[in-house]
């Protein structure tokens, strides 16, 4: 008892938790085994009243065969014959009920077998009777009925029905008082537990408000987290746009004096260039390269920055479509490529056809470039279904790129090669990812340096694919 009183105050609680456990499972399991019992027994119970009830229905054919045959010896008239054959039928209904019913109780049994022997005698006298009346008149049947010989027989069958239906009410007797003492037991047992879960509830209630009160302030504070968040959401979606608007508006007006750049540029190289020495010409050149440079990535840019003020315009897209246009502009841009397409069948996916164009435009130039040094370039395009998304792979046996930089891959103006190598912007994948997610899909990528990459993108199939 001491050593109980030293346990902390959560312990104390834990172990009368698990004793009211305990002793609930225990009456719970008492009051199942009882009431299995129980309905033993009073399917038992029932069984008897059932055999009373074929031994009642044995005597009742037995007395209404015996009355047509009176009436019949009587008055001669064969119309009285007609319910004796109903009452035989019963009887042999009764008789072949009563088989089954007592099959498992082998006294009733044996006394089956001497009933239906009586039974066989009793209708062949039955017979012989109503044969004596048709043939020798009233006087003749009357006097075999004063022998008795059927009355006999009818004495001697009513003896094994009573013998049985002794037997079953003693049955039953046995059977209805452990029916009560059971359900004196169940009563008893669903006290016992009606008491344990009123104790159990006592003693759980302090914990159960304490909790109440706690999920109350948790759920009062992710309350206050979640309007918190929402009004921080609502503040940075407001920055998102403002910086698209800014970056809009700043490569917009980015357009001006760059072309003024290359205008004159272009200008002194045409007007000037024989006043200029080779190394003039040289920088004139760098610089005129670099404002082609610029005024790609202030292109790609605002096209980047037109992504998030465009509306989705959804419709069912043919991506086979989609991909072979890409393919025939590349092709177009270089006929005498010796570079292989490979495009599977694509299953069509619910999407912004415009956008989406520009996923496979992207993609498929990007596999162009990083493949271009190849001896034998070869892009191949595919599909397949992954749950609930259709996934489309482009694939290159290209330059490949180092999977350790592969968080850089989808960044703005994040390059993985160095511009002499392979040119750009670095902002193609970056269009391609804002795009694929804008849709609610993923975009991801695998590689090797030097055995070629491959881009994935999923998109949701959705109800028309």
């Amino acid at each position: 008892m001491n050593s109980f009183t030293q346990l902390s105050t959560e312990r104390k609680v834990f172990i009368t938790f698990a004793l009211m456990f305990c002793v609930l499972m225990l009456l719970g399991a008492t009051a199942i085994v009882t009431s299995r019992r129980f309905l033993s027994t009073t399917d038992m119970v029932s069984h008897t009243y059932a055999v009373i009830a074929r031994i009642k229905a044995v005597r009742a054919a037995l007395d209404q065969t015996e009355s047509a045959q009176r009436a019949f010896i009587i008055t001669g008239d064969d119309a009285f014959l007609l319910p004796q054959d109903a009452s035989l039928s019963d009887l042999d209904t009764a008789l072949a009920d009563l088989r089954d019913l007592t099959s498992d109780n082998p006294v009733q049994q044996r006394r089956l077998d001497r009933l239906g022997g009586l039974v066989a005698e009793w209708r062949a006298r039955l017979s012989d009777m109503q044969l004596l009346r048709q043939q020798q008149g009233f006087a003749a049947a009357a006097a075999q009925v004063r022998l008795r010989t059927l009355a006999d027989v009818s004495a001697a069958i009513s003896g094994v029905l009573d013998a049985m239906r002794g037997e079953e009410q003693r049955l039953l007797a046995g059977r209805l008082g452990r029916e009560k003492i059971r359900s004196r037991v169940m009563f008893s047992i669903y006290g016992l537990i009606g008491v344990a879960a009123l104790g159990f509830m006592v003693a759980i209630y302090p914990r159960i408000r304490t909790e109440i009160v706690r999920r109350r302030e948790a759920q009062a504070a992710l309350a206050a987290a979640n309007a918190e968040l929402e009004a921080k959401a609502g503040q940075l979606e407001s920055a998102n746009k403002e910086l698209e608007s800014f970056s809009y508006s700043v490569s917009h007006d980015l357009r001006s004096p760059l072309r003024a750049i290359a205008g004159y540029g272009r200008m002194l190289e045409e007007d000037h260039s024989g006043t200029l020495d080779q190394e003039g010409l040289r920088l004139l050149g760098v610089i005129r390269k670099n404002a082609d440079r610029m005024g790609g990535l202030i292109d790609d840019l605002l096209a980047f920055s037109r992504l998030g003020r465009k509306s989705l315009e959804l419709t069912l897209v043919d991506m086979a479509g989609l991909a072979a246009r890409a393919r025939e502009e590349l092709n177009t841009a270089e006929p005498g490529s010796t570079r292989q397409f490979d495009i599977d069948p694509l299953p069509p996916v619910p999407g912004d056809t415009a956008l989406l164009q520009q996923v496979w435009i992207n993609l498929l130039s990007n596999a162009v470039k990083y493949s271009s040094r190849t001896a034998q370039p070869r892009i191949s395009v595919s599909s397949h279904d992954d749950g609930e998304e259709r996934v489309y792979c482009v694939r290159d046996n290209g330059a490949g790129f180092d999977m350790r930089y592969y968080h850089k891959l989808f960044g703005v103006f994040q390059r993985l090669h160095a511009q002499d190598q392979f040119p750009g912007t670095g902002i193609g994948l970056a269009i391609v990812h804002r795009i694929i997610t804008r849709h609610g899909g993923r975009v991801w990528a695998e590689s090797v340096p030097g055995e070629g990459a491959s881009f994935y993108f999923a998109l949701p199939r959705g109800e028309q694919s």
